[in-house]
């Protein structure tokens, strides 16, 4: 049974190892009563099975079934007469009718593309197939990729069931749409009417109960193969793909012993599917990712390009909120892993609840209030609707009991914080590039109207982007686009962190080339002065013989470098400063420590000596 699993495709309709879920019973519920029906989704998670599998049901129940791909029908360089006559071919294809398309739909030149299109259904199909009919249209959101606007085709569809009062025939006709797209987002003309009708399908991942398929390709291969399943749902969170994926390593592990059978000692099944999670999945990510599944998760979270910026703040917003709610659990949390560190506004509130906790109610409400989506401050003044829509096409997040969450461990551990916050600096690096080249051509904007950055996508993978940051902010992580770090001294204190960072952003800024060339000390002191007072006189200090008017135009000068520099670049320099902060605890709470073994231990001599001179 070592082909039981498959990772990636469309499994066939009677594969062994398709899992039955909620979906599969509503889709053909749906159908069977003539709605049109949505199996709207993130990529991978089953839709194509789905169709192929309800297409074979109904067809055992005496229905008519056809598909079409939208992908087969044209690309960018299609016209709109290619591609319904392409739509036409493909019906008359799947449903074998008679006709020769080509003359008949020369014959009908005199109407639109749409009304052709709707003759067609009304002369050849509907006429020529008997009983029921479902039209199966997979990849929807291809059309988004075409040059011409496909308004009409859906309000076709959509018209269809309208006319079923004025037109019986058409109470046969029924559709059913799959792709990674919103029923909003099919009809983008504002002034027509939507597509809202029908009923959408929801398709979550694997559930406990639905996952008895997949547990019987692993008898024989492990000793525990319900233990073993457990684990690895933890890991993917019921992900199709991904849960395929592990299945078919586990039964591969067992393929390499000499008996053909993992015997892992009892309670340890936990443990051995994490390490095949780090050795298979997570280490070396990207090389690994074959089919491909992380990497299409990171390319529509980075290069779509409306919105990426906005993606990326309400990602970290949900990463920082589970990472809040984790700490208010376990406060030490945050000393144990320094680099991961919360904002200063976020972690002083973490700190306080940890010392006085009131009521788990209040702390609930009050978390609520502050990590408010509809309260984030994005870099556009769009709607969060559309932001989060794509953040949950993307497969990334999903919304379980009313809340938005991380879909599963696996994407929770590659896409944390760090590789977020690399994200951002990424794009703010290159968006200052983009805006540092500007005055080249033009005359320097003046300090009270800076300059609006443009929008510029992040760098493709395999791409490298220079970049001046600290070490912290820029880890190990597999699946960003390359940043090359510059060589930054050691840093002796919070306030030398948060001007390193200042300076070093702000150098590939036109406010540098034009205002700040060489004088970055005090660029470097009026940031850390205006972040926090502490770090007031560690950098930019005056020599001995200035006098106090040189003092004075040095504030002055300070003071509009700090109202000029972008909110962002003071964020990452206080989150900077956050992070030296918790690091000085962490090395005082270790001083404590060996401070008081130091002391048990000199007590421990002394009483020996007492008891046995």
């Amino acid at each position: 049974m070592s082909d039981t699993y498959q990772v990636g495709g469309s499994l066939r309709q009677n594969s062994p190892s398709y899992v039955v879920r909620q979906a599969d019973l509503d889709l053909v519920m749906a159908l069977n009563n003539g709605e049109l029906s949505y199996v709207l989704n993130a990529r991978q998670m089953g839709k194509s099975s789905l169709r192929v599998r309800t297409m074979h049901q109904l067809q055992q129940q005496g229905r008519k079934c056809g598909a079409v791909d939208l992908t087969l029908l044209g690309t960018r360089t299609t016209t709109p007469e290619q591609w319904y006559a392409s739509f036409a071919a493909s019906l008359t294809q799947s449903f074998h009718l008679e006709v020769k398309l080509s003359s008949w739909w020369a014959a009908h030149q005199e109407l639109s593309l749409v009304r052709r299109l709707a003759t067609f259904l009304e002369e050849i199909l509907l006429p020529q197939v008997s009983g029921s009919i479902v039209i199966f249209i997979d990849e929807v959101d291809s059309v988004m990729a075409l040059s011409f606007p496909t308004d009409d085709f859906f309000a076709l569809i959509r018209a269809t069931y309208d006319r079923r009062s004025e037109i019986p025939e058409y109470r046969r006709l029924t559709w059913a749409l799959f792709g990674v797209a919103t029923p909003a987002a099919l009809i983008r003309d504002p002034h027509r009417t939507p597509l809202n009708i029908g009923r959408a399908i929801q398709l979550r991942g694997f559930q406990d109960h639905e996952v008895f398929p997949l547990a019987c390709g692993l008898v024989g291969k492990v000793n525990q193969p319900m233990a073993v399943l457990k684990a690895i749902l933890h890991w993917t969170a019921g992900q199709p793909f991904l849960t395929q994926k592990l299945c078919q390593l586990t039964v591969q592990s067992s393929q390499s012993t000499i008996q053909g059978t993992l015997n892992l000692p009892p309670g340890t099944e936990s443990f051995w599917v994490e390490q095949l999670v780090h050795k298979h999945i997570l280490q070396d990510w990207e090389a690994q990712d074959y089919p491909e599944h992380l990497r299409t998760i990171r390319d529509r979270l980075l290069f779509e390009p409306q919105g990426r910026r906005d993606r990326l703040l309400l990602y970290r917003q949900l990463l920082l909120r589970e990472q809040l709610s984790q700490a208010q659990d376990d406060p030490e949390e945050l000393f144990r892993k320094p680099q991961d560190s919360l904002p200063g506004n976020i972690a002083n509130r973490v700190n306080q609840q940890s010392q006085d906790k009131a009521s788990d109610k209040a702390s609930d409400k009050a978390l609520d209030k502050t990590f408010d989506f509809e309260q984030v401050v994005f870099a556009s003044d769009r709607a969060i609707e559309p932001v989060l829509t794509e953040l949950l096409l993307s497969g990334l997040v999903e919304q379980r009991h009313g809340q938005l969450q991380v879909k599963n461990p696996i994407y929770q551990a590659i896409f944390n914080l760090n590789w977020v916050e690399a994200q951002l600096a990424t794009y703010d690096a290159l968006e200052a590039q983009a805006t540092s080249s500007a005055p080249l051509q033009s005359e320097s904007p003046p300090l009270s109207q800076p300059e609006t950055p443009t929008e510029v996508s992040p760098p493709a993978p395999g791409q490298t982007a220079t970049i001046a940051t600290h070490p912290t902010l820029s880890p190990n992580n597999g699946g960003n686009p390359p940043i090359e770090l510059l060589d930054n001294p050691p840093l002796v204190s919070a306030a030398s962190a948060s001007a390193t960072l200042s300076s070093s952003t702000l150098a590939s800024s036109p406010l540098a080339n034009s205002t700040l060339e060489g004088d970055g000390e005090i660029a470097a002191s009026a940031i850390s002065e205006g972040l926090d007072d502490r770090s007031q006189g560690s950098v930019g200090k005056d020599s001995p013989n200035q006098k106090g008017q040189s003092n004075g135009k040095n504030k002055l000068v300070s003071q509009a470098v700090l109202d000029a520099v972008p909110e962002e670049i003071k964020h990452m320099a206080q989150q900077q400063l956050q992070t030296q902060l918790l690091q000085e605890i962490q090395s005082l709470k270790q001083q404590r420590s060996w401070l008081v073994g130091c002391i048990l231990l000199l007590l421990t001599i002394v009483i020996y000596q007492l008891l046995f001179a």
